[in-house]
């Protein structure tokens, strides 16, 4: 209870303590990678000294290699922690790398580390709990691609980025079983103006120089051996280590709350290649004032075709093979997971985070703040289930999924479409807009009449 140097002075006093610099030479002797100016250290060693001095003790154990790591780590984290307040991320990273070096063992380290990633990657955490209330408080049930698209601004991946670090040229993908090489500007001239990206897998753009991404995925690396073994997806395999601390969990809470914010703000920087859009920051011309991603936009651009049925046949298989290449619903084989798999992966993560109850039987996040988006990705699972029942082998259910909570209205007008461009052809124009339209589609209720 040494509350200053008279406080050890009186004592010292009475015990005949040895004098304050022998205790200054033992403390830089004992702990040299921390400063004597750190009047808490000194006042916690004086006080060992005075213990000594008055009665029997073994000082030796105060000097024991887990005594001094966890004196080192407490400091380091203090330092980390006020250059994190201060906004001075860099050095904070600093700080918190040195405490892993001395114990990777310590919770509190996981999650300075993970708060750390989560602002390089312009988390902004304060924001994200005011939009998840906003969720809350709205009326109905929004759909999960809606919601990461309104979370957009929250996470600092910008155009810039998508086009230079997490999207390819070009890709070759197979529609109708034969081989389509897809290209950000189409060749079909109503898609010309309406450029796409095309995403790299999730497993390259984690390790890409995307700052955003690998910042969000160093974030769920950090916290992921403090989080309990309940909510771990054992299918992700960057969750290896999740759950392997086997000392007492103090700050589970916490610790989920993290792990929320980075597999949300995956989803979001995820969602916003595959929901591409060009804007003034673009490295290609933006389209004209197109309000929504321009995958969909070209869905729209298709349903006003004017021409032929071989001209709408050409131009159906080609928005089919670009949707394949953005969203593609094989299964991927480990360390090939696409965007479109990893957001659903994501957007479980955050699910289980929020809603799943701890050992004692609590729900650790509050309703109030985690309902609009846990019944936005019940409702998502819910209708991938319903829809994926027949899924031919080889496809990922959990793309299907995703693939039409972001598509499933333009495909709907696109079925009247088929119909009305079909009736009364035959041949094999005909049969090619059906099987593009097959393709595309991601509801078994929808099938144009004449197909």
């Amino acid at each position: 209870n040494l509350k200053s140097h008279n406080d050890a002075a009186i004592l010292g006093n009475v015990c005949m303590i040895a004098d304050a610099d022998r205790s200054q030479n033992k403390l830089r002797s004992a702990y040299p990678q921390i400063g004597v100016n750190n009047m808490k250290i000194n006042y916690f060693f004086m006080a060992i000294l005075l213990l000594q001095a008055c009665g029997d003790s073994n000082i030796n154990q105060f000097f024991s290699s887990e005594a001094q790591d966890n004196m080192a780590v407490d400091y380091q984290l203090d330092m980390a922690e006020k250059h994190y307040d201060l906004g001075n991320y860099s050095k904070a990273l600093e700080f918190a790398l040195k405490a892993e070096k001395i114990n990777g063992n310590r919770e509190e380290t996981g999650l300075m580390l993970s708060y750390i990633y989560l602002s390089n990657a312009g988390v902004d955490t304060f924001k994200i709990a005011e939009n998840m209330i906003s969720a809350t408080n709205t009326s109905g049930t929004q759909e999960a691609s809606a919601l990461l698209t309104d979370f957009g601004s929250i996470v600092g991946v910008t155009n810039s980025d998508i086009e230079t670090n997490l999207s390819l040229e070009s890709v070759v993908v197979k529609v109708n079983d034969q081989d389509y090489t897809v290209n950000q500007i189409s060749a079909i001239d109503i898609f010309k103006d309406l450029p796409i990206v095309i995403p790299k897998t999730a497993d390259s753009a984690r390790l890409s120089a995307s700052a955003t991404v690998a910042s969000l995925n160093l974030a769920v690396s950090k916290i992921c051996p403090f989080i309990e073994s309940s909510i771990v997806d054992n299918t992700d395999s960057r969750q290896a280590t999740c759950g392997s601390f086997a000392g007492t969990r103090k700050a589970i809470a916490k610790s989920r709350w993290v792990w929320m914010l980075a597999h949300l703000g995956e989803a979001i920087a995820f969602n916003a290649v595959i929901s591409y859009t060009p804007d003034s920051t673009s490295l290609v011309a933006p389209s004209s004032n197109t309000p929504t991603s321009n995958i969909i936009a070209r869905g729209n651009a298709l349903n006003k075709y004017q021409g032929n049925i071989s001209g709408f046949a050409a131009a159906i298989n080609d928005y089919s093979a670009a949707l394949e290449a953005i969203m593609p619903t094989e299964t991927g084989t480990e360390g090939n997971t696409s965007m479109i798999q990893a957001m659903f992966d994501d957007l479980d993560a955050v699910n289980k985070a929020l809603s799943e109850k701890d050992e004692n039987g609590n729900i650790l996040i509050p309703t109030s703040l985690s309902k609009g988006i846990t019944n936005s990705i019940t409702s998502l699972k819910t209708r991938t289930s319903s829809i994926t029942e027949n899924a031919a082998a080889g496809q990922s259910t959990e793309a299907i999924g995703m693939k039409d909570n972001l598509t499933k209205n333009i495909n709907t007008t696109l079925e009247a479409k088929v119909e009305s461009e079909i009736a009364g052809e035959s041949g094999s124009d005909k049969q090619e807009a059906c099987d593009a339209f097959d393709e595309i589609n991601t509801d078994p209720s929808l099938s144009p009449d004449g197909c």
